[in-house]
């Protein structure tokens, strides 16, 4: 990504960040727009694509600038309505700097293998390419981690404990004097 579209991304996830609450109350309060805005910006990156106006298959496209954006938000949203948070999130959430350093390279190597010896349905491959992109990565960071200088290699596993909602609501509780 070059560097105006990191500038983008940073300027929107510090405004979000320093206004959270506004931003929060925001987004409750049009959920139903920013889902129709979503859906529209999908459709006009599918009609941009199918009609060859953009035939680039990157994420280092200016078109998904606000794309990713609405899509964050939504992302948000949902995962603040889920309850209990799910322990595969708070999982994919430790590791998700190490899953950023590592996937490239497990897709470049799914993509070797696959290319001359799968045929396989594009909605499977891309199934099997998420999947183990995201596995593999942490199956590549938890075992690196493991050696004093893995951190420096695949990055540092955060380890945000999962807390059971019972056992958050107890803690939260104010102790009675």
């Amino acid at each position: 990504m070059p560097f105006p579209g990191w500038v983008f991304y940073f300027t929107a996830a510090y405004y979000a960040g320093k206004n959270f609450d506004q931003v929060k109350g925001w987004l409750q309060k049009n959920i139903v727009w920013v889902t129709a805005g979503g859906a529209g910006l999908l459709m006009f990156l599918v009609f941009n694509h199918r009609a060859g106006i953009v035939t680039d298959v990157s994420s280092k496209r200016v078109d998904l600038l606000l794309y990713t954006c609405v899509v964050m938000a939504l992302l948000y949203y949902v995962f603040t309505k889920i309850k209990p948070f799910p322990k595969w999130a708070v999982l994919i959430s430790n590791y998700s700097f190490s899953i950023y350093l590592i996937h490239f390279m497990i897709l470049r190597a799914i993509r070797k293998l696959t290319d001359q010896s799968v045929d396989m349905n594009l909605a499977v491959y891309t199934l099997l390419l998420f999947f183990v992109g995201v596995i593999g990565s942490i199956v590549i960071a938890y075992m690196m981690n493991k050696l004093p200088f893995g951190s420096y290699v695949v990055g540092k596993v955060n380890r945000i404990k999962y807390t059971p909602p019972v056992q958050r609501e107890e803690l939260q509780k104010p102790k009675a004097s």
